[in-house]
């Protein structure tokens, strides 16, 4: 069973990842944004519980542009975004994780 819902292209844009991570924060989710990294052959995954999204969504409209690029660090760009229905499906896969 596939417990993430996402939208994959090269970019996406700011608006694309906001709403993916109010569909999550409605629907009692987690939400996460993948990004480019400068100097990373792969992207960083950004997961936030969902009492802590409209704080990252502030956060992203002050660092990112419409078009996903970072304001400030040539580079980085949002990519991906999405829903995680349940996070300890994540979890699972980690090494020691941290108990909750």
């Amino acid at each position: 069973m596939n417990n993430m819902k996402n939208i994959s292209k090269d970019t996406i844009t700011l608006d694309e990842a906001i709403w993916r991570l109010r569909l999550a924060k409605k629907n009692g989710w987690y939400g996460f944004v993948d990004v480019t990294i400068p100097g990373q052959n792969k992207c960083e995954s950004i997961v936030n519980h969902p009492s802590s999204i409209d704080n990252k969504i502030s956060y992203y409209r002050s660092a990112y542009n419409k078009d996903g690029t970072h304001k400030t660090v040539p580079g980085i760009r949002m990519v991906n975004a999405g829903t995680i229905k349940r996070y300890n499906a994540v979890r699972s896969h980690t090494v020691n994780p941290i108990e909750t």
